[in-house]
């Protein structure tokens, strides 16, 4: 299994087993950018220390937000006012 391969299992395992994703924002929203047609992804994580890991790259400011995930269904993670865009 490729690398990429070994970590998309990980990814998933962790999630199946937690229930949660963790997406890294502060009170701009995450730190992505827009694709090219204007849609924007959002990253997660499958658990907490990874999320803290990419919070402290990105820089003071940065928090966790867990969200539940229930497999075939998509995370529910509601972005506070203004965070939308």
């Amino acid at each position: 299994m490729s690398q990429s391969g070994s970590q998309a299992a990980a990814f998933f395992r962790d999630v199946r087993q937690s229930g949660v994703v963790w997406l890294v924002r502060d009170d701009d929203g995450s730190p992505t950018h827009l694709s090219a047609d204007g849609t924007r992804s959002l990253p997660f994580w499958s658990t907490s220390p990874r999320a803290k890991r990419a919070a402290k790259i990105w820089g003071a400011g940065f928090a966790l937000s867990p969200c539940p995930w229930t497999p075939g269904a998509v995370a529910y993670c509601p972005m506070p006012p203004g965070m939308d865009s």
